[in-house]
């Protein structure tokens, strides 16, 4: 089994550190002989800091020449705004129902009303080597991406990647987050 990593949000700085140590394969976490590359899952409940996170590792590693890549999901959510489409193809639902049915998707989940799907595309890029993050605030998708390797339907078992931070840190962020700009 390959470890968790496991750090509270609130120390970013040694979370993306550590993260780093495992794609340069400084911390094993994948077993010798794997040829694939591995599939980080950054896991979290909103404001977590999951997609800035993400973005530091990505950007901290690929300047050392390594393959990393971030997973580009489905969803039926209404854009955020140009930082959000870079992580998310925005489809009707009806789209990534058809899509799943035509083997394009991987796993489907649903979160707070919205439909995601995870491209099937993620083997290609676990199988040509590149290190893949997956962002996800749900806990259901890590273990459907675990029983989808155990069902050889995933080129690589997935790495959780956990930030979680007590109650009132979180409920402070959102309180900040949802202030009117003055």
């Amino acid at each position: 089994d390959r470890p968790t990593i496991s750090k509270p949000f609130n120390n970013n700085f040694d979370l993306v550190s550590r993260v780093e140590q495992y794609v340069q394969g400084k911390i094993p976490a994948v077993p010798k002989g794997v040829d694939t590359g591995s599939l980080f899952c950054i896991l979290g409940p909103s404001l977590a800091g999951k997609t800035h996170i993400t973005n530091e590792v990505i950007k901290r590693i690929s300047e050392q020449k390594i393959s990393v890549e971030l997973c580009r999901k489905y969803t039926s959510r209404v854009s955020r705004g140009p930082d959000d489409d870079a992580d998310f193809e925005h489809v009707s639902k009806s789209t990534i129902s058809r899509k799943r049915e035509n083997g394009e998707i991987l796993h489907v989940y649903t979160h707070f009303g919205e439909t995601y799907g995870i491209p099937a595309s993620i083997n290609n890029s676990l199988d040509e080597g590149r290190n893949v993050f997956l962002i996800t605030p749900d806990l259901s998708t890590f273990d459907a991406l675990r029983k989808l390797k155990e069902e050889h339907k995933l080129s690589s078992r997935p790495i959780p990647i956990l930030l979680w931070d007590d109650l009132e840190v979180l409920l402070a962020r959102r309180k900040h987050a949802k202030r009117p700009k003055e």
